[in-house]
């Protein structure tokens, strides 16, 4: 028969304990890095809806300005269903004639009523109104002496 002396068996028991809270704070971080990656995943694909809110707004600003020279901008809200949840956006298209050069400025937030909520900006030139010949550089009465 062996005897172990007391004082091995709280050794062994120490060590146990220290493997156990070392595997459990291992868990914890890896649990905590999980929650942080899905929310950057969020964070990510709301911008990335935000973005195309705004060249979609782009879009209609050059296609409106093709149409009228008169096109002073508009706000538009949409309405989508996102993993069955109600989320809306709005686009908001304002043309900027006092900047110089003249520019068209588009601005998309994605999801409205949010804490985290995304914004996507873009700005452009604002094109020639139909009809008007477009300033070149190249033209030889554009150049700089």
């Amino acid at each position: 028969m062996i005897v172990r002396s007391p004082r091995r068996r709280g050794a062994a028991l120490l060590m146990a304990m220290v493997a156990i809270a070392v595997c459990g704070a291992i868990a914890v971080a890896l649990v905590k890095l999980a929650i942080m990656q899905r929310s950057q995943f969020v964070v990510d694909q709301r911008q990335a809806q935000a973005e195309w809110y705004a060249e979609a707004g782009a879009d209609l600003a050059r296609a409106a300005i093709a149409e009228s020279a008169d096109y002073a901008g508009e706000t538009w809200t949409i309405n989508s269903t996102d993993n069955g949840r109600e989320r809306s956006a709005t686009v908001a298209v304002a043309i900027d004639r006092d900047a110089k050069p003249p520019r068209v400025v588009v601005v998309a937030e994605y999801p409205i009523g949010e804490l985290r909520r995304s914004r996507s900006r873009r700005e452009l030139p604002l094109p020639p109104p139909p009809g008007a010949t477009a300033v070149s550089a190249l033209q030889p009465e554009n150049r700089l002496p």
